[in-house]
This record gives C-alpha cells, sequence and structure tokens, in this order.
C-alpha cells in the first residue's frame, strides 16, 4: 500500500544511515489466525512529545543506548547483541522457536505434544506481528536517533537535542511504537508458560554466530523482559514502546492459549492443561 512518511515532531521517516523505505505498511492488512482483528489489542498512544514520560525515556536511551554510551554496561551491551536478531538470521520468532524446542527437548514432549505447542506459538507470533505493524502504522511514531537529532522541535524543556547522535545498532526501518521484539517474545513467552503450565522454567540459549554467546534464564518472563529491554540498550527503541510491546504480546499470547487448539481430552494431555502458577 502507498505510505507518504510525516514531517511533523513525532512523525517516523527514514533513518539514517541507509534511510531505507519502511517495511511492510501493508502487514495490518493481513487477516489474522486466531485474533478477530489487528486492532483487537492495540495500546493506547504513546506519551505526548510534552510530557515527562516521554522526557523520561527520551533521556533514558539518549544515555544507556548511544553508541558512545558511558552509562550502559558491558552485559547490557552483550544483552543488546545477544537479542539483535536481525536479518539473516532467525528473527526473534526463530529465536523463541529455538527456545522451545531446547525446552521441549528437555521435558521430554511427544510428537503429539510438540505439534501442538509449535502450532500455538506460531500462531501466536504471526498474530502478535499483524497486530504490532497495526499499531505501528497507526500510530507512526519516531524513532529516538530521529528525535534525540530533533529534539529542538518537540516542544519539551526537558530534552537537549544531539544533532550527532548515533544508537549502539542500525535503526530497523520501520515506526517505533510498539517494539516487534516486545510484543514476540511477550507473546512467546505466555504461550510458552500457559503450556507447560508454568513461567518458571529454567532454560539456556544461545545466540547466532557470530557472536556466540550463551545466557540462561529461570522463567520464560525473565528472557521476555531482558529481550524487550535489549531494545532500549541499542538505543533504537523507546521504554514505552517495550512496556506497552510486552503487554500487547503477553494479551495475544493468552487469547491463542485460550482459544486455539484446546485438548478434546484436556486431562489427558501431560502438557498444556494446567494454569499457570
Amino acid at each position: 500500500v502507498p505510505y507518504t512518511p510525516g514531517t511533523k515532531p513525532g512523525d517516523w521517516r527514514p533513518t539514517p544511515p541507509g534511510f531505507l523505505p519502511p517495511v511492510l505498511p501493508n502487514w495490518p492488512l493481513v487477516t489474522p489466525f486466531a485474533l478477530k482483528a489487528a486492532s483487537q489489542f492495540r495500546p493506547g498512544r504513546p506519551p505526548a512529545l510534552t510530557s515527562s514520560a516521554y522526557a523520561r525515556s527520551f533521556n533514558q536511551v539518549k544515555s544507556i543506548g548511544a553508541a558512545n554510551s558511558t552509562t550502559r554496561t558491558p552485559e547490557q551491551t552483550e544483552i543488546a547483541r545477544f537479542w539483535l536478531d536481525g536479518s539473516g538470521t532467525s528473527t526473534p520468532v526463530g529465536h523463541w522457536n529455538r527456545i522451545a524446542e531446547d525446552v521441549a527437548i528437555a521435558r521430554g514432549n511427544t510428537l503429539a505434544q510438540n505439534a501442538r505447542l509449535f502450532a500455538l506459538l506460531n500462531i501466536a507470533e504471526a498474530d502478535v506481528g499483524i497486530a504490532a505493524w497495526k499499531a505501528k502504522y497507526t500510530y507512526n511514531f519516531w524513532r529516538p536517533i530521529t528525535a534525540i537529532r530533533e529534539a529542538a522541535t518537540d516542544g519539551n524543556r526537558r530534552t537537549v537535542a544531539d544533532p550527532g547522535w548515533t544508537p549502539l545498532v542500525v535503526t530497523p526501518n520501520h515506526p517505533s511504537y510498539p517494539s516487534g521484539h516486545a510484543d514476540f517474545s511477550g507473546a512467546a513467552a505466555r504461550v510458552l508458560a500457559d503450556f507447560f503450565g508454568t513461567d518458571r522454567v529454567a532454560f539456556t540459549s544461545r545466540s547466532e554466530a557470530p557472536l556466540d554467546v550463551t545466557r540462561s534464564y529461570t522463567r520464560f518472563s525473565q528472557a521476555a523482559k531482558e529481550a524487550a529491554m535489549s531494545r532500549v540498550y541499542a538505543g533504537i527503541h523507546w521504554s514505552f514502546d517495550v512496556e506497552d510491546g510486552l503487554r500487547l504480546g503477553q494479551r495475544v499470547g493468552r487469547y491463542v492459549s485460550r482459544n486455539v487448539l484446546i485438548p478434546l481430552r484436556p486431562h489427558a494431555a501431560a502438557h498444556g492443561t494446567g494454569r499457570v502458577r
């Protein structure tokens, strides 16, 4: 579909260094598998540019997400790169499928249980992607790199422009709000917790080459929150992007768990029938 970026303060526009056109502005038109509509769980608007909430998020990412940040810790830098899952990788959805595979093997899932698990997981991931892109292209909110360089135009006395500011990683070419990583991770963590009957599952995940880093978690939700915050550490998302993205993902994941592929004999299933503790 035709898409023309805005020009007002707060409007998304192509970002450096590539100034690429927006990716998939037509995706909100895709019919979801389980949701009744792409807007079913759409989050509210991001904070107003003149608000204190916006200023707090602005100053957080300006400090911690800069390429030359002195406030981002080495672990936060590792987290940003661990969850990068960019072009040429299996993406966040693939990362969560690998996590599901590892846990399913460790738990001794049967073939039938795995068929249901991976169907639920990927229906949720598909639908949350549609829902997220619907929100992105509804609000068309600018990315930190644009906002920080053009802060003199935002009308907020708590923000200060830095025309040379650069994030840790290259900014993706689509609107900021909400975060796709947060959406996908929130949905995946919710589906996995609902399927296994608990959020308290210990697992280890390895990044794809060339980083080759292993990180361990005690809960699905812990990994989801870390994946979401990785985008703030990377300098490409606002804190409200990831908070509302996680919430959207959780709502979509729970909806899919409760309404799709319900076992005909729930008490006979070894997994996926208990309530989350």
